[in-house]
């Protein structure tokens, strides 16, 4: 399977592929682009390794969670599958890159993904991870 080319930041001129735009101004990655080619030189290539549900249906928002390493993402196992179970939620991509891995999700919307956090079983497995999640929603540009 091809590689995914993923950019942490704002490129100019048209983009081709996924172009996701933070909901907040605070976030520290404004802009996210999933594409099939390197569309800027930081692009960096990564592989698929998971995916369940419509990641890229129309509508909703788009949770990007960063993970150091595979222990984080194995803790955050038991929080996605959670989460998954939960009215909003679409789907889920994660992506391996050379350093770090990253999980795409779709939600239907920020406030069922907020309801979701705040039920006690979830806020209580967030709170076990064991590090800091770095996630933010975007909305498709």
């Amino acid at each position: 399977m091809a590689p995914t080319y993923i950019t942490a930041r704002d490129t100019s001129g048209e983009l081709p592929g996924l172009v996701l735009r933070a909901l907040r101004d605070d976030v520290p990655v404004p802009v996210w682009v999933f594409s099939a080619a390197a569309v800027a030189p930081e692009s960096a290539a990564y592989e698929l390794i998971a995916e369940d549900g419509d990641v890229d249906g129309a509508g909703g928002v788009r949770l990007v969670e960063l993970f150091a390493d595979t222990a984080e993402l194995t803790a955050w196992a038991a929080v996605h599958a959670l989460l998954g179970a939960r009215q909003g939620y679409l789907g889920t991509r994660v992506y391996r890159g050379e350093t770090d891995l990253v999980a795409l999700l779709r939600w239907s919307s920020p406030l069922m993904y907020q309801r979701a956090l705040q039920q006690p079983e979830i806020a209580a497995a967030v709170a076990a991870l064991g590090f800091e999640r770095r996630a933010d929603l975007y909305l498709p540009a």
